[in-house]
């Protein structure tokens, strides 16, 4: 073949191998991000209705058991669990309205104590409260620990993400996509263990003041159905997203 027909084809053939390329690289793009849309819309509605229902349960278990929290059972326990940590007790049966505040954050309660701010409610059972001095008990540990904490908090609702697109960029086949559930559960572990830590202390401390075993059992029951909420709506979606992102995905190359 000669040089002037070389200079003739060649830039003919490399216009259509990038025609090509294009396309498949299009294609690709189009099916995983069709795949992570559809993963992520599909895990937020199962996990949001579950963690909804879940979330309306508790509120109507904490209604009807009518129990509070006076200031005298608040101090005994903060004395037991957290005494760094302030209890600011509020008049509030609103889930949202119980945390805690570490040092480090902006709040709102004044003269707050160096170790933070528990924040609770005064017309709701004391299980709640001993929760939130638990959280306090072991943000206080250690400054590294309180701000690892901090940092698993603000970095657990972006593991949804994360994992989905992780599931939608890998083959379908491959290990990294398979693994995709386990490091959802891996990203939102430390604030599942953190939950699971201040209802254990807060329950532990509700039976060293003497609470009856109807507190107890209440105790027991709602902190379990308030962990569950964690669970749907942090750890759930993490780990079913990508899931589905990968099966999705395989369904539209088998289509394609």
């Amino acid at each position: 073949m000669s040089t002037l027909m070389l200079k003739d084809t060649l830039p003919g053939f490399f216009t259509e191998l990038q025609k090509i390329a294009s396309k498949d690289y299009g294609d690709r793009v189009g099916t995983s991000a069709t795949a992570g849309t559809a993963g992520l819309v599909g895990a937020g509605v199962a996990t949001g209705f579950g963690n909804s229902l879940l979330a309306k349960n508790l509120q109507n278990d904490i209604t009807n058991s009518s129990m509070t929290t006076s200031r005298a059972t608040g101090e005994e326990l903060r004395k037991i669990l957290s005494p760094k940590t302030q209890l600011d007790l509020v008049p509030n049966r609103d889930l949202g309205s119980l945390m805690y505040i570490p040092k480090d954050l902006p709040h709102t309660t004044p003269g707050h104590s160096l170790g933070g701010t528990a924040r609770s409610s005064s017309v709701m059972g004391p299980q709640f409260a001993a929760h939130e001095l638990g959280h306090g008990r072991l943000w206080n540990k250690s400054d590294r620990l309180r701000k690892v904490l901090m940092g698993s908090r603000a970095l657990a609702p972006l593991a949804t993400l994360g994992t989905t697109i992780g599931a939608g960029v890998a083959d379908t086949d491959s290990k990294f996509s398979k693994a995709m559930p386990l490091a959802g559960l891996a990203a939102t572990a430390p604030v599942l263990a953190d939950e699971a830590y201040a209802s254990l202390k807060g329950y532990g401390a509700l039976k060293r003041i003497g609470s009856k075993p109807a507190v107890l059992r209440t105790a027991r029951r709602q902190l379990g159905k308030a962990f569950g909420t964690y669970g749907l709506g942090i750890a759930a979606p993490a780990m079913l997203a990508p899931y589905l992102t990968r099966k999705i995905k395989e369904r539209l190359q088998k289509k394609s």
